[in-house]
């Protein structure tokens, strides 16, 4: 595993970069598992949407509240 600061890390992650190389993977069963569970969990978010989502909570509260919003409209068309 290489070393590099957090604001490296930061930037390569932010920029699309393959960051594996510089993850600790010990606990990981194997590099496919890794790969899959990166694939389904994380989702590219562009910068000027990223400026109003500090964080996950605040992108998941809002996506839940655009669930709702949907839902509530199909109720109403059907």
């Amino acid at each position: 595993m290489k070393s590099i600061t957090a604001k490296e890390f930061d930037e390569k992650f932010d920029n699309g970069e393959d960051i594996s190389e510089f993850l600790d993977l010990k606990n990981v069963k194997s590099f496919e598992e890794f790969h899959l569970l990166k694939q389904k969990d994380m989702v590219k978010i562009d910068a000027d949407i990223l400026k109003f989502f500090p964080d996950e909570k605040s992108v998941n509260d809002a996506l839940r509240s655009l669930v709702k919003i949907m839902e509530k409209r199909s109720k109403e068309s059907a």
